[in-house]
């Protein structure tokens, strides 16, 4: 199952690639959830999308799927703003 989780994962973030690229998000399978992803920064990204692909690689090593997606989604969170003082 977490298998099945994180290859949807990263069929979104390919979709958000996509939309980027210049595909109209209506044209890709996911465009109707890509919307939140849209937002990330180039560096955000490529950065949840290297936690995914790493995670979606210890699936093999038998770790438990919460472990897994916790990782994975947590890892493709967009990092806080900073805080004005």
């Amino acid at each position: 199952r977490a298998r099945c989780c994180l290859d949807l994962l990263l069929e979104i973030w390919r979709d958000v690639a996509r939309a980027k690229a210049g595909i109209d998000p209506a044209d890709l399978a996911h465009g109707d959830n890509i919307e939140p992803f849209l937002a990330y920064s180039d560096t955000g990204r490529a950065h949840a999308l290297q936690v995914c692909l790493q995670v979606r690689q210890d699936v093999s090593l038998n770790l438990g799927a919460e472990t897994l997606l916790d990782r994975a989604l947590l890892g493709a969170a967009p990092a806080p703003k900073p805080r004005k003082r």
